[in-house]
């Protein structure tokens, strides 16, 4: 009998101790309410009413933290949250991009509320589904809350809801059903060869940026050595989505062809360096305005090559390009 009695105790401390690790967590992400003008500006009176919105929406939640960003229109519009759960705001930095992951670890079998931006909150969760699936808000977008689960499986499902005072557009955007194609993801050659055709095209034509983002990893970077014309040299770092809005407008405004007449490639197992030296021109024929070399980093998963990282550096007088670099091999 008092075998069995232990037994069963065992069983209980085990199956607590089993519940509590996969117990079901969720995550509310919302943008801040409406904002007046200024550097930190405090919630408009519509933002305030926003935010007694939000609160009723969650009542039921018994939500257990609420985080913000260290900024007025954050914490002001988690303030009606936390103080009816007599919670502090806690503040985070959104640049960590394993946040949400920490924030599930820590809250385990609760529901916790995170207030973010209409440009941080996108990547945050982008990172966390670890696929470049959702975009930056749009400025006049409040009324959106997405509710992130994790279930007893440990699996993540993402919610969209509405709350408050509707606004016209909607988050996220739509992702694209556009596939990658075999010929542009299978071998190195195909990678290379897609990443400067979709990137080329004649003045006034559009540019498939879905077929750019097919090659990207989610969490790929575009980063450049730039010289400027007093000589002085500046580092740029981009994501995808940075670089087609930065540089699409110029691509389409002006006309842009790149072509590669050298490469040098390393690669050991699954990953692979690329040197690809390439010249710029306005049209397919025209004259060479500028010449550089690309450094690509690839990864190999799951059947296919992923861009990974491209870090270029266009040449100046100053720094000509090797002529080891031009012969393709």
């Amino acid at each position: 009998m008092k075998k069995l009695c232990t037994t069963l105790i065992w069983a209980i401390i085990l199956g607590l101790t089993a519940s509590s690790v996969w117990a079901q967590t969720t995550i509310y992400l919302v943008r801040h309410a409406e904002k007046d003008k200024g550097r930190n500006p405090d919630l408009t009176v519509a933002g305030k009413e926003r935010a007694k919105a939000l609160q009723k929406l969650l009542k039921k939640e018994n939500i257990a933290a609420v985080y913000a960003t260290k900024t007025k229109r954050t914490m002001q519009t988690g303030e009606p949250v936390a103080e009816a759960q007599n919670l502090a705001i806690v503040n985070y930095d959104y640049r960590d991009r394993q946040l949400l992951s920490k924030l599930f670890d820590k809250h385990v079998g609760k529901a916790i509320l995170v207030v973010g931006h209409s440009n941080t909150l996108p990547s945050l969760l982008n990172h966390l589904v670890k696929e470049d699936r959702y975009k930056d808000l749009n400025e006049s977008v409040y009324d959106n809350l997405v509710k992130v689960h994790r279930g007893t499986d440990d699996k993540l499902t993402v919610k969209h809801l509405k709350y408050g005072r509707a606004s016209k557009l909607t988050f996220p955007k739509p992702k694209s059903d556009y596939k990658a194609s075999d010929a542009d993801v299978k071998t190195i050659d195909g990678m290379i060869r897609a990443l400067y055709g979709v990137i080329s095209g004649a003045k006034g034509e559009k540019r498939n940026w879905d077929r750019f983002r097919s090659l990207m990893k989610p969490t790929a970077r575009m980063n450049a050595v730039a010289t400027r014309a007093n000589g002085k040299q500046v580092f740029i770092s981009m994501t995808p989505e940075d670089y087609i809005k930065r540089n699409g407008p110029y691509l389409v405004g002006k006309g842009f062809f790149e072509e590669e007449i050298g490469r040098k490639t390393e690669r050991f197992g699954n990953i692979a360096q690329v040197f690809s030296t390439y010249v710029s021109r306005h049209t397919k024929d025209g004259a060479i305005f500028m010449r550089g070399i690309n450094s690509i980093q690839l990864s190999y998963e799951n059947g296919r090559w992923w861009l990974v990282n491209i870090l270029w550096n266009s040449e100046t007088k100053a720094q000509p390009i090797p002529a080891r670099y031009i012969d393709k091999k």
